[in-house]
């Protein structure tokens, strides 16, 4: 019986003949679809992961530098709008919170 480590076993066509010599229903090389065959080599072992490309490198980097500024224009704006309201100055208020502007005076002459 052969086995390449792959979870696939299979006899091999001289062994399935010699071990049903004696039997009733004996196998013939002639019954054997792979019989002519040699046993296939075992496959190589897969090749590791490359690296990425030098190309992808500076695209990154870019990346990178995008989500960093966002995250600290994000964050600064959260400390801004934190500290305004321990203030009483909310950075959001509701139009019905305004103050309602005057009407100015019409200047009859």
């Amino acid at each position: 019986m052969m086995d390449f480590q792959s979870g696939v076993s299979f006899f091999d066509a001289q062994y399935l003949i010699t071990e049903t010599a004696g039997l009733r229903c004996p196998v013939t090389a002639d019954r054997v679809a792979y019989a002519d065959r040699q046993s296939p080599p075992p496959s190589p072992p897969p090749s590791p992961p490359s690296a990425p490309p030098a190309e992808q490198s500076p695209v990154v980097l870019i990346i990178m530098i995008v989500f960093a500024v966002a995250f600290v224009v994000t964050a600064s704006f959260v400390v801004v709008m934190y500290r305004r309201e321990r203030q009483g100055d909310p950075v959001f208020v509701s139009f019905k919170d305004l103050p309602q502007a005057k009407p100015a005076a019409d200047a009859q002459a």
